[in-house]
């Protein structure tokens, strides 16, 4: 929910600040700064309690995003966008290995269930949107121009253009924003409560150090993996995985975080809600796609399932670029194709990783 909450409304925020969408839009880029921190902060995990680390900084992400829309001005979206990446990158890396550690070789499943739940909740944020989305109104689109042309110089001191029917529109984006945030920092808020309960009835301890007699690796194994390969170019191969994960979350980080605006301006020019649906939908296959994967893992081996779905996401791309922005029958067929590509890649990839390694 956290992560696809602030995209459908980068418009409506954009006349709420009354600046430029160019300057809104930075809010990725100080996400991604905070996501980059927050994945570092796993290496102080052999130092402090990674349940309560975690609840912390879960906390900070609800209560920042609760507060987006009475951001007074577009520095406090920066500084809410880099404390939600910070807490959205420490919990994604900290769940991943998490379920690792417990279960071990077996893990495979595991990683896409709990990848389809984060597809539930992309679901759920566009749909809570919606009803309170206005998009880029006729009244407002000369002011937008305008501020477009000056989005540098706003950076530093953005007093608005005088316009007395943009500072109305501002008011009234304001109003309406609050209450799908509010909902959606609160249903965040739930799980440091969790994590803090069972830090208190049960901490959680790192699994013994593998041998012989472990239950979670075979004795008898006919597959050499690939750490345990005598020289073999560890480092490398984690900085080749690495570059290959960040190829892959800019793809969705772009089609989740941009898709809503960019279907508002592109060629068939989409209404605030209809983009919102089509994002939405986008989620929902993305979802589905993560189901099925559940039980696929149970069949085939991760390489396979990230070669034929990275197929399917360079066919969808290619359609959206050539034919899906122009005719809103291929746009749907895409939006199908682009949640099943993306669905099963992420804890493919982690999983594909970890049978490389020995975790017990």
């Amino acid at each position: 929910m956290t992560l696809t909450m602030f995209a459908p409304a980068m418009v409506d925020i954009s006349h709420t600040m009354n600046t430029s969408l160019q300057l809104v839009s930075l809010y990725t880029t100080f996400f991604s700064i905070g996501y980059i921190m927050g994945t570092l902060v796993g290496l102080l995990y052999k130092y402090l309690n990674r349940q309560l680390t975690t609840s912390l900084l879960l906390v900070l992400t609800s209560v920042s995003l609760a507060g987006l829309p009475h951001s007074p001005n577009i520095w406090f979206i920066y500084v809410s966008a880099w404390l939600i990446g910070v807490g959205a990158g420490s919990w994604n890396s900290i769940i991943n290995v998490w379920l690792i550690e417990i279960w071990q070789h077996r893990s495979a499943p595991v990683l896409q269930f709990v990848q389809f739940m984060f597809g539930m909740g992309t679901i759920f944020s566009p749909l809570l949107l919606k009803t309170y989305l206005s998009g880029d109104r006729y009244d407002v689109i000369t002011a937008r121009y305008q501020l477009n042309a000056r989005a540098i110089n706003l950076l530093a001191n953005y007093t608005v253009i005088d316009n007395d029917q943009v500072s109305d529109n501002k008011n009234n984006y304001a109003h309406q924003l609050w209450i799908p945030f509010l909902i959606s920092g609160i249903c965040q808020s739930t799980f440091p409560v969790i994590l803090i309960m069972l830090f208190a009835v049960k901490r959680y301890e790192l699994p013994t150090v593998p041998d012989a007699t472990c239950p979670n690796i075979p004795a008898q194994s006919d597959q050499l993996k690939l750490f345990d390969i005598p020289g073999s170019p560890r480092r490398l191969c984690i900085a080749l995985f690495a570059c290959w994960l960040s190829t892959y979350c800019v793809t969705e980080s772009t089609i989740m975080n941009f898709g809503a605006t960019y279907l508002q301006y592109c060629p068939l020019k989409l209404s605030a809600q209809s983009a919102a649906e089509i994002v939405s939908l986008i989620a929902l296959f993305f979802t589905i796609g993560r189901g099925v994967s559940i039980f696929v893992a149970m069949k085939l081996k991760p390489q396979t399932m990230i070669s034929y779905h990275i197929v399917l996401l360079y066919i969808s791309v290619c359609l959206l670029l050539f034919l899906g922005q122009y005719n809103r029958t291929v746009l749907w067929i895409t939006v199908v194709c682009l949640g099943m590509a993306l669905s099963a890649l992420f804890p493919a990839m982690f999983a594909y990783l970890s049978e490389q390694e020995h975790f017990c």
